[in-house]
C-alpha cells in the first residue's frame, strides 16, 4: 500500500493544514488591498469625514448596520423625527453618499486611465 510515511506524511500534513502562499495569492492579496485604497481615497474625496452623509454611508457600508439601526441612532439624536422621517433621511443621506462615491470614482478612474495611457505612449516614443 502506497503513501506518505515518516518525514514525508509530517510535510504532507503541514501543508495541507498550513498551505503556503503562492506569489499568485501575493499578487491578489496587493492587488485588493490597492483597490480598497483607491475606493477609499475617491470616498474621502466625495465626502468629508464630518459630514452626516459620509458617517450614515460608514455605518452603512462599513460596520454594516441596517437602516432600521441608523434611524434609530438618528432619533436619538434628534426625538422630534417620527420612525418615517428618519427612515427617510437615512435612506436620503445614502443616496448621495452612493452618488457621490460614484462620481469620484468615475472620476478617479478617468484620471488613472489618462495617466497610464501617458506613460504608454511615452515609453513607446
Amino acid at each position: 500500500m502506497a503513501g506518505h510515511r515518516g518525514e514525508g506524511l509530517l510535510i504532507r500534513a503541514e501543508l495541507i493544514l498550513w498551505p503556503q502562499k503562492t506569489f499568485g495569492d501575493t499578487l491578489t492579496a496587493c492587488g485588493k488591498r490597492e483597490n480598497e485604497d483607491f475606493i477609499e481615497q475617491a470616498i474621502l474625496r466625495a465626502v468629508r469625514i464630518d459630514d452626516p452623509v459620509y458617517i450614515v454611508g460608514e455605518y452603512f457600508y462599513g460596520k454594516h448596520k441596517t437602516i432600521a439601526y441608523i434611524s434609530h441612532k438618528l432619533q436619538v439624536i434628534a426625538p422630534w423625527l417620527t420612525d418615517k422621517q428618519a427612515r427617510d433621511r437615512v435612506k436620503w443621506c445614502l443616496e448621495h453618499f452612493q452618488s457621490r462615491v460614484y462620481l469620484s470614482l468615475k472620476s478617479a478612474i478617468g484620471t488613472n486611465n489618462q495617466i497610464t495611457s501617458s506613460k504608454i505612449l511615452e515609453s513607446e516614443s
